[in-house]
């Protein structure tokens, strides 16, 4: 009776346990299971561990004894992966081994040392911000105007790295699932270069952050917000583990093999001039301009708008804006430059960072993804020359009869870094 109480009290432990268990005896047949262990992978009572399980686990040792696949009875697919654990028993009721199966997590545990470190680099930042709005909270009205700015900014720079430290996390969480997916674009690597490295400089004002990049390397096609991301955190590393003090010195190139080089020349369109070219300065489309040849668009007094030159690879139009009229609201071309040439008076454009007064003899182009509009703001009449490449059907786009033109909204992060825009004085 004793073994009976005995045997029916571990059978209900069993039953209690959180895990599939199984338990076998000497000849590793099942003399027990459990619930959980009946509905992984059925009743099996009686049979050989290694046909119920689908391999031998192997009894060589205490503890841990490899992996396995296991799908519950009747279903299709992968199956759930566990760790095989053996614990030996010896029982008077006959049971010699308990097989436990513990499962595999599909998802990588964060361990204890890296927690301390996020919760440090969260902790940290969320201090200081703490302590400039309590300064901000209980001086206010007895610190100067300039102080007051100088906290604003200091919280400001301090929200910036929190944001990083969060987006990092999510990006880490994104690719332990397998979700990370990549948003490819035309970028400007230096122009991108450029930006982190000055909104870093903000944050560092004690480092020296010096940025050799050259403006004519070709664009990339890259995830311009990860690669954002990438830069942030290789050159905020370089600033946390360099003195107080010093310089950290970006530099990139761009280096073409010889086999490249080669290629580049044997394909580059240049050819001897033709025999029937002419050298007529008259062919010269500026030489037309000022409105008395052309398509005109629109011709007002104080507004007038002619198409010049309608190709495939290039469009030349030239604007002639009245004092205070408007021209293009904000937006974004994605798949071409823009350019002006002023010649007359004076246009405002509107940038991400601000306006920015184009006089005339001035030359501004504007690359793919960088956000502009422009009008005239001066007191007196002004005029450009504005040029597509390609063209993209732009011509059709002012007729009325291309609603599906390159020109977009403004993008949600701001688009690409106007410090890639181009202006020359040409006079």
């Amino acid at each position: 009776m004793r073994n009976e109480r005995g045997w029916f009290a571990w059978s209900e432990a069993l039953e209690q346990a959180p895990q599939p268990i199984l338990a076998l005896d000497r000849d590793l047949r099942i003399i027990a299971e459990n619930t959980m262990a009946r509905q992984l992978i059925g009743q099996n009572i009686g049979r050989h561990c290694a046909e119920a399980l689908g391999r031998s686990p192997g009894f060589g040792r205490q503890g841990g004894d490899g992996e396995l696949e296991l799908r519950s009875p009747g279903t299709k697919g992968n199956g759930r992966r566990f760790h095989i654990r053996q614990r030996l028993l010896n029982r008077r009721d006959g049971a010699r081994w308990m097989i436990t199966l513990e499962e595999v997590s599909s998802r990588k545990k964060v361990e204890p040392d890296e927690l301390v470190i996020l919760s440090h680099e969260l902790l940290s930042p969320l201090g200081t911000l703490k302590s400039y709005a309590t300064v901000l909270q209980e001086m206010q009205g007895r610190i100067s105007d300039e102080q007051e700015r100088q906290y604003l900014l200091a919280i400001e720079r301090l929200c910036s790295r929190l944001t990083r430290l969060v987006g990092n996390v999510i990006e880490s969480w994104r690719l332990e699932k397998g979700g990370f997916d990549l948003v490819l674009r035309s970028v400007s690597l230096p122009s991108l270069v450029r930006s982190v490295a000055l909104e870093l400089q903000e944050e560092a004002p004690d480092h020296c952050i010096r940025v050799k990049v050259p403006r004519t390397m070709p664009r990339l096609s890259l995830d311009e917000t990860r690669m954002r991301l990438l830069l942030v955190n290789l050159i905020g590393n370089a600033l946390k583990y360099s003195p107080q003090g010093g310089t950290i010195e970006i530099v990139a190139e761009y280096v073409r093999s010889e086999d490249e080089l080669q290629a580049v020349r044997a394909a580059f369109d240049q050819h001897p001039v033709p025999e029937y070219s002419s050298a007529d300065p008259g062919l010269v489309v500026v030489r037309r301009a000022g409105g008395v040849e052309g398509e005109k668009i629109t011709d007002r007094p104080e507004r007038r708008a002619t198409v010049l030159v309608d190709a495939d690879e290039l469009i030349i139009s030239e604007f002639a804006y009245g004092s205070g009229e408007r021209g293009a609201t904000p937006h974004v071309h994605h798949e071409h430059a823009d350019a002006f040439l002023v010649v007359e008076g004076e246009f405002t454009f509107t940038l991400r960072d601000g306006p920015l007064a184009i006089p005339a003899g001035t030359l501004l182009l504007i690359p793919p993804d960088v956000v502009h509009g422009f009008d005239n703001d001066s007191p007196a009449n002004a005029r450009c020359f504005n040029f597509h490449a390609p063209s993209l059907g732009f011509g059709d786009y002012l007729r009325g009869r291309n609603p599906d033109f390159d020109q977009h909204d403004p993008p949600a992060d701001g688009g690409a870094d106007p410090a890639s825009a181009i202006a020359v004085r040409l006079g």
